[in-house]
């Protein structure tokens, strides 16, 4: 299931987000040629333009993929270090990527700020509140998710964006 960037997946992405002018996340597993038999859990920006902007490769938290950190000469001998924390300078600001429940280490968000970021998008494949991180003793509590989102947009002065499955399973209205 894994996919290369660019590809034809990113590709097909890229036609819908030029024709509907739109950014796009995505939260892709990756393969790349150069590591063979090795699975990168990716953070991807595709812009209007259709291209891909950013593509960061899961740095922190567990995870069955390699981390470029894993392999890290090779990686920085591949890539570069700004590779680890990739920024794309759009019309709307300078955008990074962060992989799912990484934003619960706050050096990763302060590398892409380090590096010019003023908008970090945070993809994950978890729907909300899926695991039931709030804390339902607190009426209108918000997801523990949510809440470290905002304490990194706070500390960082930068806008989080996110994206999900949104609801799974049964109705849920």
């Amino acid at each position: 299931g894994a996919i290369s960037i660019p590809g034809p997946e990113t590709d097909r992405i890229g036609k819908a987000a030029q024709a509907a002018k739109c950014y796009v996340a995505i939260n892709p597993v990756e393969k790349i040629a150069a590591f063979p038999g090795r699975y990168f859990l990716s953070g991807v920006v595709i812009g209007p333009s259709g291209d891909v902007l950013v593509n960061y490769r899961k740095l922190y938290d567990l995870s069955n993929k390699t981390r470029p950190t894993d392999i890290l000469d090779q990686w920085l001998a591949k890539f570069g270090p700004q590779s680890l924390f990739p920024i794309a300078d759009t019309d709307i600001g300078r955008i990074g990527a962060a992989v799912a429940l990484d934003v619960n280490w706050p050096e990763l968000i302060r590398g892409l700020v380090f590096n010019g970021a003023e908008i970090i998008v945070n993809s994950t494949a978890s729907p909300m509140n899926a695991r039931g991180y709030t804390l339902p003793e607190i009426p209108g509590s918000v997801d523990i998710r949510t809440m470290v989102r905002r304490v990194r947009a706070f500390e960082n002065l930068v806008y989080m964006l996110t994206t999900n499955l949104g609801p799974t399973g049964r109705d849920r209205s």
